[in-house]
């Protein structure tokens, strides 16, 4: 005696059907997080090289910009405790003030352009130029502060201590996604002749 079978091929074609939608969503849905994924490490990768460009841009300024005179081991001019510079060559010069915990380049707003900013765009004392706007190009040029460093070296009077050019220097870099950023630090030690 043979059983009925009726229906049993159009619900087996339904579900298979259904089986290969989902696995065609779920591949679709992870192409496009792949892509996501993929963007987001171009701006960060954009971004860092931005910020190492600023760090270099700032280490030019020390060596040779515009004010190289202020970073003269002897004199340091432009450096105020517990602020930092916004207007002619005191502009990205910041120093934490002794009672202050917290490190001032952990305070300063990298987002502030306007013309009393505590953070120097890149190539403003350098004359070097830098692209930025629009494409796969930085949303907008990096910056970077500048801050005078205690180095003590063995041997040395503890006198002598303030007057080594030794220098903090951070710079944020910006994606084509402005949301996207990324800071970096270096230590710098100013050849003197």
């Amino acid at each position: 005696m043979k059983t009925p079978s009726r229906g049993f091929a159009l619900a087996t074609s339904l579900i298979m059907l259904v089986i290969v939608t989902l696995l065609a969503l779920a591949g679709a849905r992870m192409a496009i997080d792949s892509r996501k994924v993929a963007d987001n490490q171009r701006d960060r990768d954009i971004a860092f090289q931005a910020a190492e460009a600023a760090l270099r841009d700032a280490e030019f300024d020390i060596e040779g910009g515009s004010r190289m005179t202020v970073f003269d081991a002897n004199e340091q001019t432009g450096f105020v405790k517990g602020r930092c510079g916004t207007d002619g060559n005191a502009r990205g010069l910041c120093e934490t003030a002794d009672a202050e915990i917290v490190p001032i380049w952990q305070t300063v707003n990298f987002d502030d352009v306007s013309a009393n900013a505590p953070t120097v765009a890149y190539g403003t004392f350098t004359g070097n130029r830098f692209a930025s706007g629009a494409g796969l190009l930085p949303s907008r040029p990096p910056r970077y502060i500048i801050e005078p460093m205690q180095l003590t070296i063995e041997g040395a009077s503890a006198n002598a201590q303030g007057k080594v050019p030794f220098y903090r220097i951070t710079a944020v870099g910006f994606g084509p996604n402005p949301a996207v950023r990324v800071m970096l630090q270096t230590f710098y030690y100013k050849i003197t002749p």
